[in-house]
């Protein structure tokens, strides 16, 4: 949480009285997520969870508070409500897009972990570069959010022809094995048989009077 975690650093609060100011909100939050080293998809994640819980909280004396710990980037939507019902359906969704939601009284909190592998840029450097962002109409929000969508389906659709391509392959490895253990088979069933022949000559009872043997030097010599 972000009242235990160490090194916590603000980095930029934005006022969320009307609901274009979600849009900004929205459009620092996607900044805010890539400068501090998070992946493309979560950045998006990051952007739809403050739109949904921005549009939820929006009012007079709402703020919003963009701050960067050493393993969570944390948004705390400071609202005029006395509480936050958990019911409602943007904090549903938002909750789902980050990895941890805090609701206290008159404070929703939304979490996302840090990626070790790339570390963020320095808070300092993260403020600056928030802080120099334009505003934003709803427009070019919108057209923001076209954009991310287009991307998503574009990985979707890459996904799904890997998977294809998998599939493929794990079928004809499948195919491949089949046709070599069905070959194996065969191969136990013949020596099968061949064991069972060997096995009735075996058994099968020598007649009476038979050698059983090569006959022996006496028998054969001249009387």
């Amino acid at each position: 949480m972000a009242k235990s975690e160490a090194g916590v650093t603000e980095l930029i609060r934005v006022r969320l009285d009307a609901d274009q100011d979600v849009f900004v909100l929205r459009r620092l939050g996607r900044a805010a997520a890539e400068l501090a080293g998070l992946e493309p998809q979560d950045q998006i994640r990051v952007a739809t969870a403050l739109s949904e819980a921005g549009r939820e909280l929006f009012g007079t004396g709402s703020t919003a508070v963009l701050a960067l710990g050493d393993q969570h980037l944390y948004i705390s939507l400071e609202h005029s409500r006395h509480s936050a019902p958990p019911g409602l359906e943007g904090l549903k969704l938002a909750g789902r897009l980050v990895d941890e939601i805090m609701l206290d009284e008159g404070t929703v909190t939304l979490a996302k972990r840090l990626h070790a592998r790339r570390p963020p840029a320095p808070a300092a450097e993260i403020r600056a570069r928030l802080a120099d962002l334009a505003p934003v109409s709803a427009l070019d929000e919108l057209r923001e959010q076209n954009r991310e969508l287009a991307e998503t389906l574009e990985d979707v659709v890459r996904l799904n022809a890997e998977l294809q391509e998998t599939n493929t392959g794990v079928m004809a490895m499948y195919n491949q094995l089949s046709a070599e253990l069905e070959e194996t088979n065969r191969g136990v069933v013949a020596l099968y048989a061949e064991l069972d022949e060997k096995s009735s000559q075996l058994r099968r009872p020598t007649r009476p009077g038979t050698a059983s043997g090569p006959p022996s030097a006496t028998s054969c010599a001249p009387r």
